[in-house]
């Protein structure tokens, strides 16, 4: 994942994304093509999140604890354009 946040007025953020191909998380836009700088407009205290294609993110709700032996449910996203590697 890659995490941009925008920390001055004006609401321009340059990102630099890695090669590869990114998604806009955690609503799943448009893919954008990594490989050099992207101009954003944000917000004074929003943030930009990408997953890069491939990615897997587990995902789940919020909890203050887990009981013993008792795992919570988890939605694991997968975002398409590359090969994932999960581990078992």
């Amino acid at each position: 994942m890659l995490v941009a946040a925008c920390t001055r007025p004006g609401g321009e953020v340059a990102v630099y994304l890695p090669q590869g191909t990114w998604h806009p998380f955690p609503d799943g836009g448009a893919p954008v093509a990594g490989g050099g700088v992207v101009r954003l407009r944000l917000g004074l205290g929003e943030m930009a999140v990408f997953a890069r294609a491939g990615a897997a993110i587990p995902l789940g709700p919020v909890l203050e604890s887990i009981p013993e032996g008792a795992g919570p449910p988890a939605v694991e996203t997968v975002w398409t354009g590359a090969e994932a590697v999960i581990p078992a």
